[in-house]
């Protein structure tokens, strides 16, 4: 009977036998595993193995494959004989194979407690201790964005509507080196009027984040790291961002990480010119897999010392969606910035940013629009009818249609009369000022 104990922390797998075991002084790690795609059912892995103080034999092995498993016993051996290493490997090879294939235990969860911890790392934009991602044009300020989320965190401060949870930050940088990136920090803190935390920390990367996995996994933990910040998924990617399988074992190696993570990427050249919702560069796979995704968009104001921007999240798997948001972001000097503002902005005075709502919030600052007309016209308010709103931003008016009825139903619009939409709140303030107000004409 197999003695073997297999340790899993992500996807990397420790082996080692129980205390007295004639093996014992053996210990060995699996990691960066490769599965075999369709028909296949092979599993292949970095092997490494220590004992006695020496480490015989580092290379790669195929769990399912016995001559790959017997070679690696015979180079174990060659490195160190006398030892029955075709059986300790056998046993270790099939206890992780096991292992792997055997996944996360299924859980009842009606015996799980209820956990008042909070959804949020960072109310509304980092899901805790889930993938979420950020991408957009180059140029915008994401980089800059990430890194004032990060100092939230880092700082505990709410700002701006944004409330964090505090916690530790990790900032991987494909991008910048490290003396900019304390410029940066130093910048943003000024213009938050907060100490640089202590608790931020920066790792120049190299390897892809998959490659690194391991070491990640490490920094991670020994840091306490509530936050990891990766700029940005091209390079962390290893340059094959429209692969599917590294999309895939991309985000594998965020779960493993067990904390909250925040990716940047970048859209195409030609998605970054068009006005509909652009995806992130790269397989389909970098969007599907994050559980909250925003999209950056540029604002009206947009020169070198003030930039405004959208925040529009386009993806999230546990609710229903958050409003877009804006911010402006106000830089000291623009060559070499020593304090950084921003600022939470309107979005509904930037016709840009009220192209990519959608219809309900279309309808809902229209009809907003044209009241304030009425008032400076000093004019009765009658409402507007869809084919307005249609014409208004150049689209069909189905979804108008379909968007009025829905928030009819909800009590969010009223028809004042046929043909014509008000929102049922607003309206119903006129018609108590009038009952209040006998003969007062409403403006």
């Amino acid at each position: 009977m197999s003695e073997v104990e297999v340790v899993r922390t992500g996807n990397i797998f420790y082996t080692s036998w129980p205390k007295g075991h004639e093996w014992d002084f053996v210990k060995m790690k699996f990691s960066r595993f490769e599965p075999g795609s369709g028909k296949s059912q092979e599993l292949k892995a970095e092997l490494l193995v220590e004992a006695l103080g020496k480490q015989p034999h580092n290379t790669r092995v195929t769990l399912t494959a016995g001559r790959s498993v017997n070679e690696a016993a015979k180079r174990c051996n060659d490195e160190i004989p006398g030892i029955p290493w075709g059986s300790i490997m056998s046993e270790a090879c099939n206890g992780v194979k096991e292992k792997y294939r055997e996944g996360e235990p299924v859980i009842r969860l009606a015996d799980m407690a209820e956990t008042e911890a909070s959804q949020y790392l960072l109310d509304p934009f980092l899901l805790q201790k889930q993938a979420n991602l950020i991408y957009g044009d180059g140029g915008l300020g994401k980089s800059w964005f990430a890194l004032y989320l990060g100092v939230l965190v880092a700082t505990g401060k709410s700002h701006a509507g944004i409330s964090p949870e505090p916690g530790n930050v990790m900032y991987l940088d494909y991008e910048v080196p490290d003396f900019d990136m304390k410029s940066r920090l130093a910048a943003v803190c000024r213009g938050l009027d907060v100490p640089e935390p202590k608790n931020f920390l920066y790792r120049y990367m190299y390897d892809s984040t998959v490659g690194d996995q391991e070491r990640l996994m490490e920094l991670v933990a020994e840091h306490d790291t509530s936050l990891l910040i990766i700029d940005s998924a091209g390079p962390a990617s290893g340059g094959r961002a429209e692969e599917s399988a590294m999309a895939l074992q991309y985000y594998n190696a965020l779960r493993a990480m067990n904390c909250t993570t925040l990716t940047i990427a970048h859209v195409s050249k030609t998605e970054a010119s068009e006005k509909g919702t652009s995806t992130p560069f790269g397989s389909v796979f970098w969007r599907n897999m994050a559980r909250n995704t925003w999209e950056i968009r540029q604002g009206a104001t947009f020169t070198k010392a003030i930039k405004e921007f959208g925040v529009f999240q386009t993806k999230l798997n546990s609710g229903a969606g958050e409003s877009p948001r804006a911010f402006r972001l106000t830089y000291d000097n623009p060559k070499r910035a020593t304090n950084v503002k921003f600022e939470a902005i309107s979005t509904d005075s930037n016709e840009d940013f009220v192209e990519r709502y959608s219809a309900r919030d279309k309808i809902i600052w229209f009809i907003k629009d044209q009241r304030r007309e009425a008032a400076k016209e000093k004019r009765m308010f009658e409402g507007v009818a869809a084919k307005e709103m249609a014409e208004h931003f150049s689209e069909r008016i189905d979804a108008f249609n379909t968007a009025l009825s829905r928030g009819a139903r909800t009590g969010l619009f009223a028809s004042p009369s046929r043909g014509l939409w008000d929102l049922k709140e607003k309206m119903e303030e006129d018609m108590r000022l009038i009952e209040y107000n006998p003969g007062k004409t409403l403006m």
